[in-house]
């Protein structure tokens, strides 16, 4: 990361010229990335690291259109077809992720449920959404 890039999220707020004791103030702007960072500051000869988390991803999706349709004959036959949105409500962009749809008797994910389909979700911008097949 380039001295530019760390000025834009790091800020010095306070401080005194001179010499002797005395305090720096600076603030840290939120991390929009989905990477940690870190940058660092040098005050009176010494470096001093800030090193800041990476932002959470906030995702949620709705179903735009949903269709089942069965067959029946010796057993019941049933498919659900459909177009599902995937938002990102996270004021960062989001990498590349994967949708994945799974059946479950409870509306609990957890081992016992079935993976039905997993499809790939474009890298999402900042508030932009995406319709997944």
């Amino acid at each position: 990361m380039d001295g530019d890039e760390q000025r834009r999220w790091i800020t010095i707020k306070s401080g005194s010229t001179g010499s002797g004791n005395g305090s720096v103030g600076y603030t840290v702007a939120p991390n929009p990335n989905t990477a940690a960072r870190s940058g660092t500051l040098t005050v009176a000869g010494q470096t001093f690291t800030v090193m800041q988390a990476a932002s959470s991803v906030d995702l949620s999706g709705t179903w735009t259109s949903l269709t089942q349709t069965c067959k029946t004959g010796k057993t019941t036959k049933c498919s659900l077809r459909g177009k599902f949105v995937v938002q990102n409500g996270n004021g960062a962009d989001v990498p590349k992720s994967t949708l994945a749809i799974y059946l479950s008797n409870d509306g609990t994910l957890d081992s016992s449920d079935t993976l039905l389909h997993q499809y790939g979700v474009k890298k999402l911008k900042a508030a932009q959404s995406a319709r997944v097949p």
